[in-house]
């Protein structure tokens, strides 16, 4: 079993690092097709960079609520679906 949590923690870590490298390469083109300003990244950054903080700071109430390995295993079909 924790071999397997082990390769469900690792597979969470990828999917939580492509969605913010694939945004460095659309962007410019997406602000093109939409006609917006490059300064409205700023928004976008923001709210990526700020938006995990809630989960964060609540997370040692989900673990103590749920336990490690249901919250990875949600966490990781949860970006699966992305």
């Amino acid at each position: 079993m924790p071999i397997l949590l082990l390769i469900l923690i690792y597979i969470a870590l990828i999917g939580l690092g492509i969605p913010e490298s694939l945004f460095v390469v659309v962007r410019h083109s997406m602000y093109q097709q939409f006609s917006l300003p490059l300064s409205t990244a700023n928004h976008i950054i923001i709210l990526t960079s700020t938006g995990p903080m809630v989960p964060r700071l609540n997370s040692s109430r989900l673990i103590y609520r749920y336990g490690t390995d249901k919250l990875t295993i949600a966490s990781t079909l949860q970006f699966k679906h992305f």
